[in-house]
Order: structure tokens, then sequence, then C-alpha cells
């Protein structure tokens, strides 16, 4: 029996994580249902610790959205050597994505964050925030609020990638090196 060359052999499954906190955060929007009435929910996780660094809730995705809620990260943990988001407009221009400029491209340059964008059609790169966003779906109404849910999921839920530790405890004390400088 001849092999279908047409058939691509599927990619080795690849864990991507990177090791220490404050080198890469995950960030992305995705619309929920809370309280009755659709809602946007962005948030960024750092890689190392699955902190939730920073989210916020709003009526639009919109890029000013973003930066905001990006800058009360930055306040509160410190600036991350990259961020990782997908395609969307709030992100990267809707055209000449490369040559054009965009409030989000150039907030980042201001800051001297490296801007990483996933693959298209590819949501699996930026699979740790996809994962949070799912558990705020099925939490948020039981919780009361995103806020609980944010709570819990980096001060309760062990994780078996940290080592059943949660994220507070593998972040701190990574996050306070680094804005310590050590």
């Amino acid at each position: 029996m001849e092999e279908n060359i047409k058939k691509k052999k599927q990619r080795k499954c690849v864990r991507y994580e990177r090791t220490h906190s404050m080198s890469l955060w995950q960030g992305d929007w995705k619309m929920i249902h809370l309280n009755g009435e659709e809602k946007w929910i962005i948030a960024f996780m750092d890689d190392a610790s699955r902190l939730i660094t920073c989210y916020g809730v709003f009526n639009e995705a919109t890029t000013e959205n973003t930066i905001k809620v990006l800058k009360d990260g930055f306040e509160k943990y410190g600036v991350p050597d990259e961020i990782l988001t997908d395609h969307g407009t709030q992100f990267v221009p809707a055209r000449n994505r490369d040559s054009a400029s965009h409030k989000f491209k150039q907030f980042l340059a201001e800051h001297g964050v490296k801007h990483v964008v996933a693959r298209i059609k590819h949501p699996q790169t930026n699979g740790k925030i996809e994962r949070f966003f799912g558990e705020v779906e099925r939490r948020a109404e039981k919780f009361g609020s995103v806020e609980a849910v944010v709570r819990w999921h980096n001060e309760v839920k062990p994780h078996r990638s940290l080592d059943w530790d949660e994220p507070i405890n593998a972040g701190t004390s990574s996050l306070l090196r680094g804005l310590c400088g050590l």
C-alpha cells in the first residue's frame, strides 16, 4: 500500500512554556455571558506561573481597553519581556500588519516589550489563556463575578504544571525577584 503524500504528518506535541515569570504574558479577548448580558473580558497571564496579572470586563473589545488593562498590570507586577496575542484587531492592524502603525504596537514599544503574534488559526498557541477563559465561562455565574474567578484561579486552584501549587505561590517569588532586579 502506497503512502498518501498529500496527507500531512501530524506534528508532535511540543509543550511550550517559559521557565521564568515575567518573560512572557499571554493575552486575549473573549466574549462571555455574565448576569444575562454579553460582555467582553480581556486577561493577561504570566506564562511560567499561570498567574492572571491583569484583566478587565468591558462592553467592547477595543485597543484602548487593552492598553488600560495592561497599564494596571504593569503598575502592579512590572513589565514583561514579551506579550503573546492572537491576530485580533485590538492587537494588530487589520491590513498591512508588518508596516502599519497601531496603538497597541506603539504602547508595547514605549515600554520595551516585544510583541509575539500567534500563528493564524492556531488557538493552541495561546492555550493557557484560552483554558482560563473556559474556567471563567463555567464558574462566573456560580462565583458571582469574574473577580472571584480570578481570585480562585490565582490563590486557590492548584495547577498540575506547577507541581500542584497555586499561581500566586509559584509566581510571587519570581515576580518579586523580577521587580527587585535580583
